[in-house]
Order: structure tokens, then C-alpha cells, then sequence
């Protein structure tokens, strides 16, 4: 099948269209699915054997920067919910303490009724 890529000056491929563009070189690729992760960042075109390679150490690079990145996003998940948690945990409180409000409120109403229903009486 017929694709189109960019490769930077490395050779690694960059973009993949299934269409001509300028500056897109084509290639006659034997499947008609590119490879996972073709964009990845590590994979070069083997012009020679018609096929795309992993470049392993690039690879091994760039998935420990973004694991790094992940780290840093899950590490700030971790902060985010610690803060929710926090903020819950103090509404749960605000919400006893008005509980309480509402039952002596509740109770100086039931007061006050019998005090005027008795005077009344």
C-alpha cells in the first residue's frame, strides 16, 4: 500500500498521510496497517528493506521521559485528591454541624409551640 511520510534528519519518521503533500516522501508499504505507535517519536524508515524499525535506544529514551511525565501528571492526581478528600472531609463536618443547628432549632420551634399553645390553653 502506498503511504506518505515525513521523516526528519535522522530518518525518523514524523508524520504519515495516506495521500500526496509536499514534502511527504512515498513509500510502498507491504501492510496495509502501519505499526502501533508509528508517531511515537522512535521509529525509522528502512528504505533498504522496504519497512519501518524501532530505534531501541530512542525508545528507551523517550519512554523514560514520558515516564517522567506520567510520574509528574500521577503526582499531582495524588495532590489534587488529597485536597478533595480534605475539602470532603471538612464539608462532613460543616454538614454535622449544621445537622445540630437544625435539631435545637427544631427543638426551641417545639418549645415555643407548646409555651404559646399552653397559653393559650
Amino acid at each position: 500500500m502506498k503511504f506518505y511520510i515525513k521523516t526528519d534528519k535522522n530518518n525518523i519518521v514524523r508524520d504519515v498521510l495516506t495521500y500526496s503533500y509536499e514534502g511527504f516522501e512515498e513509500i510502498e508499504y507491504d501492510d496495509h496497517v502501519l505499526p502501533r505507535n508509528i508517531l511515537s517519536g522512535y521509529y525509522k524508515w528502512d528504505a533498504a528493506n522496504n519497512d519501518f524499525i524501532v530505534d531501541e535506544q530512542l525508545k528507551k529514551e523517550i519512554i523514560r521521559e514520558n515516564g517522567g511525565y506520567v510520574q509528574e501528571e500521577v503526582d499531582q492526581l495524588k495532590q489534587k485528591n488529597a485536597e478533595l478528600e480534605t475539602s470532603l472531609l471538612e464539608m462532613t463536618v460543616l454538614a454535622a454541624e449544621q445537622e445540630q443547628r437544625n435539631i435545637q432549632n427544631e427543638q426551641a420551634i417545639m418549645e415555643l409551640t407548646t409555651i404559646i399553645a399552653g397559653g393559650n390553653a
